[in-house]
């Protein structure tokens, strides 16, 4: 595991995106009016790399890939926010993909780095199992 969360590269990319993602959303709301689908945006982006830190924290592996998995869902809340934002003409087709291909690399390095957790917490769970020493 990383010495820190801030050289894992899961980490980097997700917050990268939700400086974007942060950027899209003041820019509705101070363009558009639309305080509602900002703010969400904002949530959701704001969930991402919480999360992460939050089970970076953790002292578990499985704890931690629980917590990985809902930043990989706040991930794809986005994409809907994104499609609202593209269906209200606040965004182009262009910017649309382009977000949608940051937001899928987040995704793609993201399940990489649970399915590391998750490897980790069933190595660890075999090293804690009785093993059977056969009948006497």
């Amino acid at each position: 595991m990383a010495q820190d969360i801030e050289t894992l590269k899961a980490y980097q990319l997700a917050k990268a995106y939700k400086h974007v993602l942060l950027r899209l959303a003041n820019r509705i709301d101070r363009d558009f009016g639309n305080r509602r689908l900002s703010q969400d945006m904002m949530g959701a982006a704001q969930s991402l790399t919480a999360n992460m830190c939050e089970g970076y924290g953790r002292f578990t592996w499985a704890d931690r890939a629980h917590f990985f998995r809902i930043s990989r869902g706040s991930t794809r809340e986005t994409f809907d926010h994104l499609d609202s934002a593209l269906a209200s003409s606040y965004i182009s087709n262009d910017e649309f993909q382009q977000m949608i291909s940051q937001g899928r690399e987040v995704l793609r390095v993201t399940d990489g780095y649970i399915a590391y957790l998750v490897k980790m917490d069933k190595a660890e769970k075999e090293k804690k199992r009785p093993r059977d020493r056969g009948t006497p």
